[in-house]
């Protein structure tokens, strides 16, 4: 089986967050959004850092992070530096999604 072209992986990647988006808007944008930032950044000089970035942020200091478990000075920068805007993303005024409670605003 030969591996799929970058096109197929763009309308399997398309169809998926739209999948998401009647689910959950806020994912479903987000995953968009990240699609297609994903697509300006093939090739470019800067893609190693953004992969880090983008598939190490989710990592924590205690090593209780995903996907890999990494530990503190085992994060790269760039994904602690990213993982910390993420976390911040939600608790800065806007409502959290329906059905997790509400959280107040702080803006």
């Amino acid at each position: 089986m030969s591996a799929p072209s970058p096109h197929d992986l763009l309308k399997t990647l398309y169809t998926m967050a739209m999948m998401v988006e009647a689910r959950d808007a806020y994912t479903g944008g987000h995953l968009w959004r990240v699609a297609q930032f994903s697509r300006l950044l093939a090739g470019h000089p800067l893609t190693e850092l953004a992969m880090d970035a983008v598939l190490l942020h989710h990592e924590t200091p205690d090593g209780r992070g995903y996907p890999q478990g990494r530990k503190a000075d085992d994060i790269p920068l760039v994904a602690r530096i990213v993982g910390i805007a993420d976390a911040f993303d939600p608790v800065r005024g806007k409502p959290r999604r329906s059905g997790r409670g509400r959280m107040a605003r702080t803006a």
